[in-house]
């Protein structure tokens, strides 16, 4: 049982544990555990008569008796039926091209108190033989499902239910019943494929989750206004950041449908390292753009052959610290239904940043605070998707490849040192407040 200083976890450690990994509890069995009242030595029964005595003692003293907590499981809280303030708005699945089962369900409203008994927010996890596995609550991990939102994240739950063994792929446990494994591939033996289900998820995120992603997203927009900077960054960086599509042809060699299919989401066959070469794309419908005759991979009659289209340039948006790990000053969301060119998080409370943008209001009159504040968020946006972009002509390189480059240059560890410095932005907002606010105050 975990140690911690409120009493009242401790003693409901088994039940909360019991509701954590368990997913559902049959109509037909009730299921209860005995709690003690107290961890104090003095405070506990002497024997099981003593625990099990039916009243409340009125002369004011001990109380010994043990509680009767029911166990009920995860799926009972998390759908909470009997609660009045809040429910479950939506639900779903999305199926994934290895046989796994992705069951979403999206609360609204408040949601209840129950954290020392059970799962109290949103959360992702694997579901075999009726029980939880890999419980998993990580801005990181929802960001890998496309969710880059803290409110749609504490909102959203995702079950994974993979197949226990088809064809190629299955899961088991491990001995000690702590973990889920592949089995049945040349993956045997491995860590459950979350990278793999977040991006297909991502892929195909649901619409329900999309407009709640639409209205939580209420910080400063991460588009790209200085139109020349914009062109110039297209210009040095538009080849490298590209895309797979495939066109209808009449000798092509895989088979589409006439809907405009871009595949944003796995390795392109250029990647040196990637494990995935030659295994079959997912594709992504998206609404048909004009003068465009493309199509989605292996999902038609028609036939078609792969080509290489330039990427839009990644998008940034400023948000708060909480949709972001705590300390780390930016984060990569990468390309998904909801954000096709991939999208820099930028922390607006992280310190470097609050630093500087008080370093510079204070050089400027008062009335001119909000003017300075999105200067300078403009230069560290438009910086860190200059960065991302650049980074992407390394996902080729034999050293490097996309695997590595995502996970190691656009981790957030890498992304919070790459806006020290100073030097370089701080030469650029110079020059942007100078142009736009004409002299600084005298300090």
């Amino acid at each position: 049982m975990r140690k911690t200083s409120d009493e009242s976890f401790i003693l409901k450690g088994i039940s909360s544990y019991l509701n954590k990994r368990v997913w559902e509890i049959p109509e037909n069995v009730n299921f209860y555990v005995q709690e003690l009242r107290s961890q104090k030595k003095e405070n506990l029964p002497k024997s099981i008569g003593e625990a099990s005595i039916g009243k409340q003692p009125t002369d004011g003293s001990v109380d010994y008796r043990y509680n009767r907590r029911k166990v009920k499981g995860a799926k009972y809280h998390l759908v909470f039926e009997d609660y009045k303030n809040g429910k479950i708005k939506s639900n779903g699945i999305v199926n994934l091209k290895d046989g796994t089962s992705l069951f979403w369900y999206l609360w609204e409203g408040e949601r209840p108190n129950i954290s020392a008994m059970a799962l109290g927010k949103g959360y992702i996890a694997a579901l075999y033989d009726n029980e939880l596995y890999d419980v998993k609550t990580h801005h990181s991990t929802f960001r890998s499902f496309g969710i880059s939102s803290n409110k749609v994240r504490e909102n959203l739950t995702i079950i994974a239910k993979p197949p226990v063994l088809n064809k190629n792929f299955g899961v088991y446990p491990d001995t000690a019943r702590n973990a889920l494994k592949i089995m049945g591939s040349k993956r045997a033996g491995e860590p459950l494929p979350w990278a793999e289900w977040g991006e297909e998820f991502s892929n195909n995120l649901p619409n329900e989750i999309i407009e709640a992603l639409k209205k939580s997203i209420n910080s400063t927009s991460g588009t790209i206004e200085d139109s020349k900077w914009r062109q110039k960054l297209s210009e040095r960086f538009s080849r490298r950041w590209n895309q797979k599509i495939f066109k209808i042809s009449d000798d092509g060699k895989d088979n589409i449908s006439k809907t405009q299919t871009l595949n944003l989401f796995k390795p392109s066959d250029d990647d040196p390292n990637s494990s995935t070469k030659t295994k079959k794309n997912t594709a992504l419908n998206v609404p048909k753009a004009k003068n465009t005759n493309s199509g989605s991979f292996d999902s038609g009659k028609n036939k078609a052959n792969p080509s290489n289209a330039p990427r839009g340039i990644p998008d940034y948006r400023w948000v708060r610290e909480e949709d972001v790990e705590e300390g780390t000053a930016a984060a990569w969301l990468k390309p998904s239904a909801q954000e096709p060119n991939g999208t820099v998080l930028l922390n607006s409370n992280f310190q470097v940043f609050e630093e500087v943008v008080k370093y510079w209001q204070d050089k400027y009159p008062d009335h001119f605070e909000e003017k300075v504040q999105s200067t300078i968020q403009d230069v560290y946006g438009q910086a860190m998707v200059a960065r991302i972009a650049h980074s992407e002509s390394l996902t080729r390189d034999k050293n490097w490849g996309r695997k590595r480059v995502d996970e190691e240059l656009r981790s957030t560890s890498s992304l919070t040192m790459a806006i020290l410095g100073l030097i370089t932005e701080d030469h650029i907002i110079a020059n942007k407040l100078g142009a736009l606010l004409s002299k600084r105050q005298v300090i």
